[in-house]
């Protein structure tokens, strides 16, 4: 398991953001998590219950998903947008 830190934002069409949530989830890996956001078919129903917040319940909206090895970030309709990255990666440049 890791642990990674959610954020969610709400962005109006100017790029300001309204609002925003950020917390800590537990996944059992990035991959299995790439995975998941990148298959429409399956939905986040048990995690949105257990996390409230993560995503809809379903990926249909999902858009613009990009990720590398510790950052991923996607858009959903209505003007959210996701950020999650792993807890605790440091990256020197």
């Amino acid at each position: 398991m890791i642990e990674v830190i959610v954020t969610n934002l709400m962005v109006q069409l100017d790029n300001r953001i309204l609002d925003h949530q950020s917390y800590v989830i537990e996944v059992e890996s990035w991959n299995d998590l790439v995975k998941r956001l990148e298959d429409t078919e399956w939905t986040f129903t048990e995690e949105h219950e257990k996390h409230k917040g993560i995503l809809h319940k379903n990926t249909e909206g999902v858009a613009n998903l990009e990720y590398d090895d510790y950052h991923l970030s996607f858009s959903q309709y209505g003007g959210r947008r996701t950020l999650m990255y792993i807890k605790d990666r440091v990256i020197i440049q």
